[in-house]
């Protein structure tokens, strides 16, 4: 079936989703705007005071401004992303590329401790825990179907990821249950970071949300994290991690710059540039 075949379908009312409603949108810059007036009404982008507003501002200037969405786009792939950090803040990557992993390269690469990524979406990986038919088998066959989905059209037209090659990555895992480290940066500036441990896909735990020198931010995503200020340690960490982060963020009205340091290293995570699709709870301190 072609894809006008598929869409006439659609519009007789078959394969009805949110997915396809965001792809077959006629304006999906409407489509944007009325996603976010639905799913996050608290949002004033117009007048931004936060940075909820700020992301949902964003998430509608990648739809309309096509250099901007260029930009964000080549960092939001993260083939590209890894490609073009400097080499000694790059997580080890045996194998990287654009279209369906092929079997042969999963006879070569696929090992335990390693975890696979699509280069087009978030939280499409694969963790690796031991290698046979059955596993390799699996992995092509999941990654090739990510690899025929746009994430754009999943949450209110993130566009930023519609042009993005389809591909895969295949990654050392440097830790099992790393701490993410994010930047949350507006027009440059650090304004938070964010310290988390993933507990599973889509689900993740606040260790603490803090300012660039360390100390309780005015601000926080979600639930209040129970830690305050960051020891001298934390803060040497995150000090080894900032110069990378200022520069990675110096193009962009808003970014989330990822990182995680593992034996005494920082390395470079990805850039997120509308988080959640803007979908957040901000919390203040004493709100």
């Amino acid at each position: 079936m072609t894809e006008e075949e598929y869409k006439q379908e659609w519009l007789a009312g078959k394969h009805q989703s949110v997915y396809n409603s965001c792809r077959f949108a006629e304006d999906k810059v409407q489509y944007c705007k009325n996603w976010i007036k639905e799913n996050v009404p608290w949002a004033n982008i117009d007048n931004p005071s936060n940075v909820v507003d700020i992301i949902c501002k964003q998430k509608v200037r990648i739809a309309t401004d096509k250099e901007y969405c260029k930009l964000c786009s080549q960092w939001s792939d993260k083939y590209w992303a890894l490609s073009h950090v400097t080499f000694k803040i790059q997580i080890p990557t045996p194998y990287m590329c654009y279209g369906p992993l092929e079997y042969n390269a999963c006879k070569e690469y696929l090992k335990p401790g390693m975890i696979v990524k699509m280069t087009h979406g978030s939280g499409w990986n694969i963790k690796v825990n031991t290698v046979n038919e059955q596993v390799i088998e699996n992995v092509i066959q999941k990654t090739n179907e990510w690899g025929k989905l746009k994430y754009a059209y999943i949450a209110g037209y993130e566009a930023q990821y519609e042009i993005i090659p389809s591909g895969v990555l295949i990654q050392k895992i440097l830790v099992d249950t790393p701490t993410d480290y994010g930047f949350w940066c507006i027009n440059g500036k650090i304004e938070g970071i964010s310290l988390t441990k993933k507990l599973g896909k889509n689900l993740e735990e606040y260790i603490a949300f803090v300012d660039k020198n360390g100390k309780q931010n005015p601000w926080f995503i979600g639930v209040k994290p129970a830690m305050d200020n960051l020891n001298k340690k934390q803060i040497q960490m995150i000090n080894s991690m900032i110069p990378y982060v200022e520069e990675l963020a110096k193009p962009f009205d808003f970014v989330r710059v990822d990182f995680y340091y593992v034996d005494g290293k920082p390395y470079f995570g990805e850039m997120t540039f509308t988080p959640c699709s803007g979908r957040l709870d901000l919390g203040t301190i004493g709100g």
